[in-house]
């Protein structure tokens, strides 16, 4: 009988060692079940979800949140850069480098001047996890305006209409159309906004409107140049007329760019 006790604990002592070379039990939080992780795995870097709603957010503000990532592999998960799709919204990084079971926070700052309505931006993580090198998370969010933004005209009233082509937000409404015209201009400059083949993003779809009309033309190159009067997202383009980032030939260029793409839509309706 004892002969008999003595090789049961041999074999579970056995079983035991053999398990924790194989698998190791992580990182008991609140709210989070443990992971068992094969110690012998490749890095594997996992987020919470890769859609994050921030809800209603206000306009004109620093709105700052948390994305945490863990690596659910057994060797070390090295983050090799941490971007964001607009310089209006910044990521910063706790640390680069996890070992297995490890968690680590990235912190956002999204400055919503200028902002509002549906946003969308997209975090990208790069690492060295074999299988997804690459994990995007959509931050989603509605701007909403403050009192303090509105005004006794139902017209909204911010703290600078320039501030898209200043700072870290420069390089997505200034410098990537620097020196383009045209198609290559409009996928620069409002793209990101109206969707590349102005189809509509975000933002409203332009080519919708009748170009064949004098006044259209008239009305979206006024609107290009000298921004919405009710939506600051909308912000006036026009260096000559408000120290804005384009040239008149630019804002010409675009308008010139839309009613074609018009009338490349009316001929294709169902493409």
């Amino acid at each position: 009988m004892k002969r008999s006790s003595s090789v049961g604990l041999v074999l579970i002592s056995l079983a035991t060692i053999v398990l924790c070379g194989l698998l190791v039990l992580f990182k008991f939080k609140p709210n989070l079940a443990p992971v068992l992780v094969d110690a012998y795995s490749p890095p594997k870097l996992v987020t919470p979800a890769l859609t994050v709603d921030l809800g209603l957010i206000p306009m004109e503000e620093h709105v700052g949140t948390n994305l945490s990532i863990s690596n659910h592999g057994g060797k070390l998960l090295a983050i090799k850069k941490v971007s964001s799709s607009c310089g209006c919204t910044v990521a910063k990084l706790k640390t680069s480098t996890l070992k297995a079971g490890a968690s680590t926070t990235i912190n956002i700052d999204m400055d919503t001047r200028l902002k509002l309505g549906p946003i969308e931006k997209t975090i990208d993580i790069d690492s060295n996890d074999p299988v997804n090198p690459r994990v995007s998370i959509k931050l989603v969010a509605q701007v909403h305006p403050t009192e303090k933004q509105k005004t006794h005209d139902g017209m909204l009233k911010v703290s600078d209409r320039l501030a898209l082509f200043k700072g870290t937000c420069k390089t997505c409404h200034v410098d990537k159309g620097v020196g383009k015209t045209g198609q290559e201009l409009f996928i620069a400059d409002c793209g990101m906004c109206h969707g590349v083949d102005a189809k509509g993003g975000v933002s409203p779809g332009l080519l919708g409107l009748d170009y064949s009309k004098p006044a259209t033309l008239a009305y979206v190159r006024g609107m290009i140049a000298n921004g919405s009067p009710s939506n600051p997202a909308m912000a006036p383009f026009s260096q000559k007329l408000h120290g804005g980032p384009l040239s008149e030939d630019q804002i010409d260029s675009l308008v010139n760019f839309l009613q074609y793409q018009a009338s490349v839509a009316k001929e294709k309706p169902h493409e």
